[in-house]
């Protein structure tokens, strides 16, 4: 978590002088717009992007950056991880959003604790695999509040969220107040019964083109006007289907105290 945030403090600082430098964002030509990608990716740095998508027809084109971004102090949950997109739209420039999305430390910790592709204590390349294993989460993130807006209010309140990754689920819910998802835990492969393990993988081989293409209309609405997917009802239908079974399994107690304080090594 430290490193994320020391991460973003350096992509803050690079962002303000590009700013005072009264640096533009060009995506005018097919040359420029994949050179504005590389600054982008230069900005992030090696920690911070997760994942990418792209979507193009015709002339239009928009690329997208998932980061993980962490929480702390005032935030409504300390120790827990927002996602942000950084997009660039041609036309149309930058453009970059929040993800309604709280992914809580909980949910990290299931991660290092479960998914097996860490241990602790944990060392600095860790991070790149813990990333890896919520690229999914944050590429299924719009596809999800597509859903949950197709519902009512009181199903929606009542939903078991579940969303895919590479070596099991997440888990969570939709707090209506702040029109956010939760992300609570993550549950390995072995908790899954084959017709759940099925739907999962199924969903986890989603049309990257559609996921694309339900994030890019939210972060570059002038670009995508109409976006037409079956993913929000499949998710839909696997959330009815199996949601429930899986969040009432009790799950064993984790390792968060010894995950979160163990220090990266350099």
């Amino acid at each position: 978590m430290r490193q994320l945030w020391d991460a973003w403090s350096s992509f803050f600082l690079r962002s303000a002088g590009a700013l005072q430098r009264n640096e533009r964002v060009n995506t005018s030509s097919q040359k420029s717009f994949k050179k504005a990608q590389d600054k982008v990716r230069t900005s992030l740095g090696p920690l911070l992007t997760t994942t990418e998508l792209q979507v193009a027809f015709g002339t239009r084109q928009v690329w997208l950056a998932f980061a993980l971004f962490p929480h702390f102090g005032n935030e409504p949950v300390e120790d827990a991880l927002g996602g942000i997109v950084i997009g660039l739209a041609r036309p149309g420039g930058r453009c970059s959003r929040n993800l309604d999305l709280e992914v809580w430390g909980h949910a990290v910790d299931r991660v290092i604790q479960r998914s097996g592709v860490v241990a602790t204590p944990l060392k600095k390349p860790d991070i790149h695999a813990i990333n890896a294993e919520f690229a999914d989460l944050l590429h299924f993130a719009d596809a999800a509040m597509a859903a949950l807006s197709e519902m009512g209010d009181a199903e929606a309140a009542r939903a078991n969220v579940l969303l895919p990754s590479q070596h099991g689920f997440f888990l969570g819910d939709f707090d209506k107040t702040r029109s956010t998802l939760r992300i609570k835990t993550f549950v390995d492969e072995a908790k899954l019964v084959d017709a759940e393990r099925q739907a999962l993988e199924d969903l986890g081989g989603a049309n990257q083109a559609e996921l694309a293409l339900l994030a890019a209309k939210r972060t570059a609405p002038l670009c995508i006007t109409e976006v037409q997917s079956s993913i929000p009802r499949r998710l839909r239908e696997i959330w009815r289907t199996f949601g429930q079974r899986l969040a009432q399994t009790p799950l064993p107690p984790g390792l968060s105290t010894r995950a979160w304080s163990s220090r990266p090594s350099p």
